[in-house]
């Protein structure tokens, strides 16, 4: 399925991409009140964007590609399992919804990511942030058997927690932010080189 220099619209319905590609270079791909499914294929956004309002979208054994462009999941969710998500020069925002990954990694590299209202779920995967933000805005991150890596970039948890569970945290050459929120590291460490740890009206548990 291509759009190049056009646009897919899904409304009330579903994109389905099997075994195959999904490209929208230079377009956009729109989904509301639908899902957008992605097995054993990836789904390309180069340069442009990826829309799902009220919708879902998922990734099994295949790949999510954001580069110079953005990926927004307004009241649905992004699931990803056994595949990753890549945002470069790009951003992925998700606004009343959660992101998943499971058995797959997400990947933000000179780019950001934002949760706002929602959570982001990492297990048995990792969340690699480099030369990019991750912005938790009353939700919570939580990174099951899996590391959360911010190399020269930041992560901020405002009004929301931030949980490690049997793994680690590493933040290299920047900091981390937790304001009015928690950080919670169970069974793991936080490592924090050369970098700082600030937590305002919350606790470092």
């Amino acid at each position: 399925m291509y759009g190049t220099y056009g646009n897919m619209y899904c409304t009330h319905g579903n994109m389905y991409c099997t075994h195959e590609n999904m490209n929208g270079t230079y377009g956009y791909m729109y989904c509301t009140h639908g899902n957008m499914y992605s097995t054993h294929g990836n789904m390309y956004c180069t340069p442009g964007n990826m829309y799902c309002t009220h919708g879902h979208m998922y990734c099994n054994h295949g790949n999510i590609h954001c580069t110079n462009g953005n990926i927004r999941c307004t009241h649905g969710n992004i699931h990803c399992t056994h595949g990753n998500m890549y945002c470069t020069h790009g951003n992925m925002y998700c606004t009343y919804g959660n992101m998943y990954g499971t058995y797959g990694n997400m990947y933000y590299t000179h780019g950001n990511m934002y949760c706002t209202r929602g959570n982001m779920y990492c297990t048995h995967g990792n969340i690699h942030c480099t030369h990019g933000n991750i912005h938790c805005s009353h939700g919570n991150i939580h990174c099951t058997h899996g590391n959360m890596y911010c190399t020269y970039g930041n992560m901020y948890g405002t009004s929301g927690n931030m949980y490690c569970t049997h793994e680690n945290m590493y933040c290299t050459h920047r900091n981390m932010y937790c304001t009015h929120g928690n950080i919670h590291c169970a069974h793991g460490n936080m490592h924090c080189t050369p970098g700082n740890i600030h937590c305002a009206h919350g606790n470092i548990q």
